[in-house]
């Protein structure tokens, strides 16, 4: 019986995704309480890598999901990307960690999910990243989806 309701369970989960998307974020995520911002950067004698959201997600214009959820990292210095460190955080009490949900869209210069289905809104996300000289830098992105 536990068997059957988690498959009605996640056919209900797939039905409502359009063909071909994954989802980012669920509805019930973006009801959640949105958490307070971390801390500012801090300045320091090696820069740590950033993170920036790409067209067609930025610029603070509404995007219709599902959309193309793109994201560059910028190591400086020469350094890498610690792929493995990589974290990707949906800033909502208690944050929701997206790393496994964007994972296989990883490279080391960045994410781009093709598909990105996400309820209308603003959704905050803080990505951490570590360079392969241990820097962490953590960037805050702010996603806007239309109806």
């Amino acid at each position: 019986m536990r068997a059957f309701a988690s498959i009605v369970a996640l056919c209900g989960c797939i039905a409502g995704t359009s063909a071909g998307a994954e989802v980012l974020i669920t509805p019930q995520e973006a009801a959640l309480p949105s958490a307070s911002a971390p801390l500012g950067k801090t300045r320091a004698l090696s820069r740590a890598p950033d993170a920036e959201l790409l067209p067609p997600s930025s610029g603070g214009v509404a995007v219709a999901s599902p959309l193309q959820f793109k994201i560059r990292f910028v190591p400086h210095g020469g350094t890498t990307i610690d792929l493995a460190a990589t974290r990707i955080l949906y800033m909502k009490e208690p944050m929701v960690d997206l790393t496994q949900r964007v994972k296989k869209y990883m490279t080391a210069s960045g994410i781009d999910m093709p598909a990105a289905e996400a309820p209308p809104g603003q959704h905050v996300m803080m990505i951490e990243l570590t360079d392969s000289r241990g820097h962490v830098g953590l960037s805050t992105i702010t996603l806007t989806v239309g109806p």
